[in-house]
């Protein structure tokens, strides 16, 4: 008797190499413990200066450019917000805020996310910024390189970690949590994950970072809110912060997050541009 054919059509296709760089990061990332906050911005000024700026100004300016450009900026103020660890009793605490994010690019067929290191955001406008991602987004990489903006030595540090098993390369990655100088020449000091291009409710991502400050950034939500004690229609963004409590306090995270929540809702650095 012939069995029932439950499976149905189907392909195989090999695992994309690059994934594994993704799938070790977030076995790391689950070493840390961090607390999360869930918040809900009123980016409604915002979203229109940019869109000023871009339609009328000619401006290069995206709304991701912009959060991280807020990001340089609260962590310049706050900086123990994104120290790393130094071994078992010294912490490192950078002037610089080097943001890591992802930019997806096609590889092979397939769009893969490609890790990019966006440094000196503190120092860097939004149209900087958006510049640095843009050209990223077109670069040609060599063909065993897995790091946007010539990050040479993450990708001598994936190329040779190849050559051994999984449980020595996560002993590496320990490594690598214990050493915040080695961290931020491979990965920088902030991570940000971005899914608010997906869907339109109301979401907030939790992205499993690596780092001792992680940011998602989930879709922009049109509900109501008060405005000049009127409800109008009001922009307003899904945003959840991630910091590692083994390295910072409540007390300094909550300032840092009052912080960067003023900075975003006032439309920081965009203020040409508002009508």
């Amino acid at each position: 008797m012939d069995k029932p054919d439950t499976v149905g059509k189907y392909r195989i296709t090999a695992f994309a190499k690059e994934r594994t760089l993704v799938l070790e990061s977030l076995i790391a990332a689950s070493w840390r413990h961090h607390v999360k906050a869930l918040l809900e911005l009123d980016v409604t000024r915002a979203r229109a200066a940019i869109h000023t700026a871009r339609r009328e100004h000619g401006k290069g300016i995206s709304f991701l450019s912009w959060i991280l450009s807020c990001m340089g900026k609260a962590c310049s103020a706050h900086p123990q917000v994104h120290a790393w660890r130094k071994g078992r009793r010294k912490v490192v605490i950078f002037d610089d805020v080097d943001v890591g994010t992802y930019v997806e690019r096609e590889i092979n067929g397939e769009l893969v996310p490609t890790p990019i290191v966006v440094r000196k955001t503190n120092e860097k406008s939004a149209e900087e910024i958006f510049t640095e991602i843009q050209n990223a987004r077109t670069q040609d990489l060599a063909t065993d390189a897995h790091f946007l903006g010539n990050n040479m030595e993450a990708d001598r540090i994936v190329r040779i970690s190849r050559i051994f098993p999984r449980f020595v390369r996560m002993l590496f990655w320990r490594r690598i949590m214990r050493n915040g100088l080695l961290a931020k020449r491979i990965m920088g000091t902030v991570g940000i994950t971005s899914l608010a291009m997906f869907g339109k409710g109301t979401a907030w991502p939790i992205p499993p970072g690596i780092r001792t400050l992680n940011i998602g950034l989930g879709p922009v939500v049109r509900k109501p809110g008060l405005a000049d004690g009127k409800i109008v229609p009001r922009e307003h963004l899904c945003l959840t912060v991630l910091v590692d409590h083994d390295i910072v306090d409540g007390a300094p995270s909550a300032r840092f997050i009052a912080y960067l929540v003023k900075l975003i809702q006032n439309a920081y650095g965009l203020e040409e541009y508002m009508k």
